[in-house]
């Protein structure tokens, strides 16, 4: 499938192969949408914005469409670190993906009596989320590393790259964008890969979302 270049989900023409999986994400945000515009919403994309804490907490930061599921399922087996709960994975799998998915919290591991442990970002778990820190990627250098929105400000995805490619890793695939994921030194670090493809996907509005693709 080409994959085209991406912006707001609220211009994505959704097709039949998006309909071939359970995504109730963009189904979610497609009927959103459909209301907003029956309601001759003036702002549809600050209108639309407003749901974007809850269905994050949900479901995952990046809103998964079909093509670039499928550009990702190719480069599987894959290892997921930081996978939160587990909706991409779950989204991968379902479209041919052999994915092993971690989180240093899963959500489903938190007792409701444990708030001040539990995962900040999330509240759902789609996917069998492990249990692991960055040092989990160690273990999976045949795999592609898969990093879906690092954590702000975060060593983690930094220092996952680094397990990784210590361990003899090759091929890194990353979404998200280049101020609010990940910290200064894994960007820098990024910049070390041949890269095979970086183009903008389907996003939030407002929000430039990149899929990269690199090697070494």
């Amino acid at each position: 499938m080409t994959l085209r270049n991406g912006h707001s989900i609220i211009d994505y023409p959704i097709t039949e192969q998006d309909c071939s999986i359970d995504n109730p994400y963009l189904e979610k945000i497609q009927r959103l949408i459909g209301r907003l515009k029956s309601e001759n919403t003036p702002d549809l994309s600050s209108a639309l914005l407003e749901y974007r804490p809850e269905l994050i907490a949900k479901y995952a930061f990046s809103i998964p469409v079909i093509e670039v599921l499928e550009r990702i399922a190719g480069h599987s087996p894959l290892v997921e670190v930081g996978a939160g709960t587990g909706y991409w994975a779950m989204c991968l799998s379902e479209v041919g993906a052999e994915i092993d998915a971690f989180d240093l919290q899963p959500p489903d591991e938190n007792s409701p009596y444990e708030w001040h442990d539990a995962n900040y970002w999330f509240s759902d778990t789609w996917f069998a989320v492990e249990e692991g820190d960055e040092s989990v990627a160690a273990r999976y250098p045949e795999r592609s590393l898969f990093l879906s929105w690092p954590m702000p400000e975060s060593p983690m995805a930094y220092n996952a790259l680094k397990y990784y490619r210590k361990a003899g890793g090759h091929a890194v695939i990353y979404i998200g964008d280049g101020r609010s994921s990940g910290d200064e030194a894994f960007h820098n670090e990024l910049l070390s890969l041949t890269i095979v493809e970086n183009r903008r996907i389907w996003s939030w509005p407002g929000i430039e979302e990149r899929l990269i693709i690199g090697r070494w």
